[in-house]
C-alpha cells in the first residue's frame, strides 16, 4: 500500500534520532572540554575566572545533563 503522507514521518523519526545523537555528543564534548580547561587552569594553580573557558563550559554541561 502507496502512503507519501507516511514519508514526512518517517523523516522526522530519522530526523529525531540525528538530533538525539548531536544532542548527546555535544554535551559530552562540552563536559570533555570543560574538564580540560578546568584541570588546566587548577594544574597550573591559575584562579578560576569568569574568562575561564571551562567554567562556561561547566555550567553548559551541568545545564545538559539537567535537561537530557
Amino acid at each position: 500500500m502507496y502512503a507519501p503522507q507516511q514519508f514526512f514521518r518517517i523523516g522526522f523519526l530519522i530526523g529525531y534520532i540525528f538530533l538525539v545523537i548531536f544532542w548527546l555528543s555535544a554535551w559530552a564534548w562540552s563536559a570533555s572540554m570543560a574538564s580540560f580547561w578546568l584541570a588546566f587552569t587548577y594544574g597550573f594553580g591559575l584562579e578560576a575566572s569568569p574568562s575561564n573557558p571551562g567554567i562556561p563550559l561547566a555550567v553548559c554541561a551541568a545545564i545538559g545533563a539537567i535537561v537530557w
